[in-house]
């Protein structure tokens, strides 16, 4: 787990020794569920993940403090769609990269966007999923007709 100065609002999980790694790495674009901005917040699975041969980058800084949502603390803010959007083109530019340590590692032909909780969201956001954006958008989006949600804002049509 390492931050790095060329994606610097996210957090980057990789095999320990990628100089060892055979082949070329595929890249993970991950959402923290909540759309929590910390890239520490899945630590465990995430470390696992890259251990097998994956490069995942997840938004968000490195905090120590990964309840946020305790008593007493601020919402820490969240992860914006454009953090997962430029994941994708940071690998693309560190594969091309003189000096990177990516150059020429990564596999831009196995990409994957991935989350947790969040990807309904990121299927409507990224894909233009029509069934997902029924969840989200419309006068009778599906957390709108759900009692356990308050609809602050609107007009993501």
């Amino acid at each position: 787990m390492e931050t790095d100065p060329t994606l610097p609002d996210h957090t980057i999980f990789r095999p320990a020794k990628l100089a060892t790694v055979k082949g070329k790495l595929p890249v993970i674009a991950f959402g923290n569920g909540g759309c929590v901005n910390i890239g520490n917040a899945f630590q465990t699975f995430l470390a696992e993940v890259a251990s097998r041969g994956y490069v995942v980058a997840a938004p968000g800084p490195i905090l120590a403090n990964l309840n946020p949502f305790a008593p007493g603390q601020p919402r820490p803010p969240q992860s914006q769609l454009r953090q997962m959007l430029a994941t994708l083109d940071w690998a693309a530019a560190e594969c091309a990269r003189k000096g990177s340590p990516y150059r020429g590692r990564l596999d831009l032909t196995r990409v994957a966007v991935m989350g947790e909780a969040a990807i309904a969201w990121l299927d409507w956001r990224l894909k233009g999923d029509a069934k997902a954006a029924k969840w989200f958008a419309g006068k009778d989006c599906g957390l709108c007709r759900d009692a356990r949600w308050t609809v602050k804002a609107r007009g993501l049509d």
